[in-house]
């Protein structure tokens, strides 16, 4: 008997499923001869990984059902559409040209003009900083659940254009198909783990024992304060994850 499984992939790429497969002497035999153009539906090749893990070995393979295949060949087709467009920066809830602009190709395909992005100037780079900065008291000051519940709408939104963010990722980075999807469901993984952690350790804020001083009466607590403005430097090999991981756990602290 071999049972196949295919993984859930964290509910966002298709539906969990699950097959289970019987095979006679006869019908391992007639498996045998057989050829097929799919990896995904071939059952001979199902058959060796089933039997190298019969004799101790390790074998895995990662395969995406054909509904997730078809939704990212879809994004795909709409995120080239868009190509070539020429973007801005985004200063202080504005969209704001930057100092000079810079064309970005595809490593993948350097035919594929990916669009005309700002670079700034160093006073558009301080204009951000000091928006950041005044932005800081409000939200610092906002409750923690409404910070939970805002970090986890950005989960949310993130999974509900799964496709499309990968498909840019993909283009920009060269990713495969796999790792870009992996990658922006790992990013809104982030920004629910930290909020329900969070939440979870109700903020950090920690009774401790009090000072054992005679006529005197001290009370100690230990509270995560947040220290202000942050700057995430994403690197190119994980440009969103690595923008949304720390982005996401300074925010739900109140920076």
């Amino acid at each position: 008997v071999d049972v196949l499984i295919s993984a859930p992939q964290k509910g966002w790429s298709a539906s969990p499923s699950a097959g289970l497969v019987m095979l006679s002497a006869r019908a391992e035999a007639r498996l045998a001869e057989t050829t097929s153009n799919s990896f995904a539906l071939d059952l001979k090749k199902w058959r060796a990984i089933m039997e190298a893990y019969e004799k101790g070995g390790h074998a895995y393979h990662a395969t995406m059902p054909t509904d997730a295949i078809l939704g990212f060949r879809n994004a795909m087709a709409e995120t080239r559409a868009a190509l070539g467009a020429t973007h801005s920066l985004h200063i202080g809830g504005k969209e704001v040209a930057g100092a000079r602009s810079d064309a970005r190709k595809s490593p993948i395909d350097q035919r594929c003009l990916l669009g005309h992005f700002p670079v700034a100037s160093a006073a558009q780079a301080t204009l951000a900083m000091e928006a950041a900065q005044a932005a800081f008291p409000g939200w610092r000051a906002t409750p923690m659940a409404e910070r939970v519940r805002l970090l986890k709408r950005v989960a949310q939104l993130i999974e509900e254009r799964v496709f499309h963010i990968a498909a840019a990722l993909a283009l920009e980075v060269g990713k495969n198909r796999m790792e870009a999807l992996g990658e922006v469901q790992e990013t809104a993984d982030f920004f629910n783990l930290y909020a329900e952690d969070f939440e979870r350790q109700d903020g950090f804020d920690r009774p401790l024992p009090d000072d054992p001083l005679p006529d005197f009466r001290s009370r100690n607590r230990s509270i995560m304060r947040p220290y202000g403005a942050w700057v995430v430097i994403a690197p190119f090999n994980f440009p969103f994850a690595l923008a949304g991981g720390p982005v996401a756990a300074a925010l739900i602290t109140g920076n």
